[in-house]
């Protein structure tokens, strides 16, 4: 992989957001502005070819998440790990955006999707900014503030039932404690989950019996 080489890897059910986020990065890798910026982008349907790499990448990366939380020190890749885990369960899907072998960005697939198709409207910073990535994820932090909040779930399959220590949320705007249901972590940013627009405490550790 190229050092210059800009990455949109995604992944999800919806076979109609799949196309049109493919469609969206065409347009994007094909505009003049890009050709001007000398950028590379390119897009890969995660399991497309063959879907069967699917459940043991995500088996592979449970695994590694919970090696890496029974480590005394804490590795600097826990966040992207928990980050890629609740974007697992996020519908229509999700996006990972490297420049070369180095993430830039994970992101839910309707934000990415949003940022895609608005590229008319901030076209112009990628040659103001440090690059195209530095420019879609300026643009998308903002975009992603248009939608309502929505819980982080992370759901472990592969996961030590035995050890129940408090996750926290991903988000960079929220880092709060996840709630404990069974070996499924949930954060809804300081609101309750039943209605995410109403307030509530934040920091405290639920565990839930499930039959």
């Amino acid at each position: 992989i190229k050092g210059d080489t800009f990455i949109f890897i995604y992944g999800g059910n919806d076979q109609k957001w799949t196309q049109d986020f493919a469609l969206a990065i065409e347009k994007i890798k094909r505009h003049e502005i890009i050709r001007r910026a000398d950028a590379v982008i390119e897009h890969f349907h995660f399991g497309k070819e063959d879907k069967r790499i699917v459940p043991r990448f995500w088996i592979g990366i449970e695994s590694l998440f919970a090696n890496m939380i029974q480590k005394k020190h804490k590795d600097p890749t826990i966040d992207e790990i928990k980050s890629l885990l609740c974007l697992k369960q996020d519908q229509p899907g999700w996006v990972l955006l490297s420049k070369g072998p180095n993430v830039k960005l994970l992101g839910r697939g309707d934000q990415m999707y949003a940022t895609a198709v608005d590229f008319d409207i901030w076209k112009e910073k990628v040659l103001e900014k440090a690059g195209f990535d530095v420019a879609f994820k300026e643009y998308y932090e903002r975009k992603r503030r248009e939608f309502p909040v929505a819980c982080a779930n992370m759901q472990l399959a592969n996961y030590p039932a035995d050890i129940l220590d408090p996750i926290y949320c991903p988000d960079s705007q929220c880092g709060r404690s996840m709630e404990i249901a069974s070996v499924s972590y949930k954060c809804c940013h300081g609101h309750t989950h039943q209605n995410v627009d109403a307030p509530a405490e934040s920091g405290v550790v639920q565990i839930e019996k499930r039959s």
